[in-house]
């Protein structure tokens, strides 16, 4: 059943942490997906996924002459895997919290969809930093709260609709995707690449893309930073750059993590949110421009 969705709402992580982290591994379980069904791309775009009205998705993956799709239904707290000729399979999060259960779910789906086995030997380590347990076997902390994640999911709306307006001037040059590795939300907008980038086999991304770019995001907090905030870097950084005013005046440089932070509960506060948002997003990309763009 979905539940009333709140625009700006109240965030503690505290009052989530576990279900963000179950969240956080189970948009791990699409963005592998996604990656084993698409050619990999410069600065790791095929690990990228995107919002959807519902929650979170994949996008639709090439599968032979068919497509097939990975959804983080957050109104109604399900794992959704669909093909494109109609067969579809969902689990249910809040019956099956533990992430081995949603792993072993989300894998006998793919078989009863017929996807090849090759593709669906996904590997269960977590992405790096996130977790040393193996997601198949992981049961260190079984939580689904559907409220917390419909919450959680009126907060990615909101800021999903502002990045959209605010990145539209520029969206031959920028790029809006959710990040399972670190779980935020982020826009990215590039002064200039190169005509043809070159693909670094080593390291699984192409090297020397973007001359430069800024980078602005919403992460819901996690055990180095338990709060949610939204943040704003520019690389590489001019010179003078951390000591940049901007706006509005809530927000600053954060010597901790290296990058301008606006807390959520900052903005949310703001007579209006939404406004707060833009004028942190306009004034950190100023501080960070050169004589060039």
């Amino acid at each position: 059943m979905s539940l009333p969705v709140q625009e700006w709402p109240a965030l503690a992580y505290a009052d989530w942490a576990p279900t963000r982290r179950t969240l956080h591994l189970v948009t791990q379980i699409a963005a592998k997906l996604r990656a084993r069904l698409v050619p990999p791309a410069p600065r790791r775009l095929e690990l990228a996924l995107a919002l959807t009205s519902r929650g979170i998705t994949s996008g639709p993956l090439p599968l032979g002459e068919r497509s097939l799709e990975m959804r983080v239904d957050l109104l109604d707290h399900q794992v959704v895997l669909e093909r494109s000729d109609g067969p579809r399979v969902a689990v249910e999060l809040p019956a099956a919290p533990c992430v081995a259960d949603i792993w072993a779910q989300t894998v006998a789906g793919l078989a009863a969809l017929d996807v090849p086995d090759p593709i669906r030997t996904l590997s269960p380590l977590p992405f790096k930093g996130v977790s040393d347990i193996p997601m198949d076997r992981d049961r260190a902390a079984c939580a689904y709260d559907p409220q917390a994640a419909t919450r959680f999911f009126s907060v990615l709306t909101a800021v999903h609709n502002v990045f959209l307006d605010y990145g539209a001037p520029w969206m031959t040059t920028t790029t809006l995707q959710f990040w399972s590795g670190s779980f935020d939300l982020s826009l990215e907008r590039r002064r200039q690449a190169p005509p043809e980038p070159v693909w670094d086999a080593d390291a699984g991304s192409a090297g020397g893309i973007d001359l430069e770019y800024v980078v602005a995001g919403f992460w819901p907090g996690d055990d180095r930073f338990p709060e949610p905030a939204f943040y704003s870097f520019t690389d590489p950084a001019p010179a003078g750059y951390a000591g940049a005013e901007v706006e509005p005046e809530a927000a600053g440089w954060s010597e901790e993590l290296g990058e301008f932070l606006l807390r959520y509960d900052d903005g949310r506060a703001a007579p209006d949110p939404r406004a707060a948002l833009v004028s942190f997003l306009r004034s950190t990309c100023e501080a960070g421009r050169s004589e060039e763009w």
